[in-house]
């Protein structure tokens, strides 16, 4: 989970050291926003050949 941070002029800042990482496949990722969105939402603008 990435924490984000604001900084003194105001902007949002990923804060690297209080996050924590994890290694997700890249397919468990892909499989959640299909589920969760649909494929014509993910795909809605690009080249679907």
């Amino acid at each position: 989970m990435g924490r984000m941070v604001k900084t003194p002029d105001g902007d949002w800042v990923l804060d690297a050291e209080g996050s924590i990482w994890a290694d997700i496949p890249a397919d468990v990722i892909a499989r959640k926003l299909i589920e969760g969105f649909g494929m014509d939402a993910i795909l809605k603008g690009a080249d679907k050949d």
